[in-house]
C-alpha cells in the first residue's frame, strides 16, 4: 500500500521540522522492511519561516498567513496546512523581490 503512495523513485520529503518527518517515515519503513528512497533536498516551512518571518510554530505560521483555523490534528491536515504555507512564503518572497528591483 505505502508504495502506491510514494513509489519506488526518490521522495522529495516537505514538512514542518522535515528532518524529524524523515526520521520517523524512515523507521516505520524498515519496520516494516521496506527501503525509503528520498531525496536528499527537504522542504522544511520550519526553517523557510524562522528566516522569513522570524516564527517557528506552525499555527502561528499558519493563522499570520491567513489559512483558516484548523479543525482537526491529523498527518493529512498537517500536510495541506504546511505544502499551502510553503507556496505562500514563496509568492510573498517572489513579490518582496520584485518589488525590492
Amino acid at each position: 500500500m505505502v508504495i502506491k503512495w510514494i513509489g519506488t523513485d526518490e521522495v522529495m520529503l516537505l514538512g514542518h521540522r522535515a528532518h524529524f518527518d524523515k526520521a520517523f517515515t524512515i523507521q516505520l519503513m524498515d519496520a516494516a522492511g521496506m527501503e525509503f528512497k528520498y531525496h536528499p533536498t527537504m522542504i522544511d516551512s520550519c526553517s523557510m519561516a524562522t528566516v522569513l518571518m522570524q516564527m517557528t510554530y506552525s499555527e502561528d505560521i499558519f493563522q499570520t498567513l491567513g489559512l483558516p483555523a484548523r479543525g482537526q490534528h491529523n498527518a493529512m491536515e498537517d500536510i495541506s496546512y504546511t505544502l499551502e504555507a510553503v507556496k505562500r512564503m514563496k509568492n510573498f518572497f517572489i513579490a518582496g523581490v520584485a518589488a525590492s528591483l
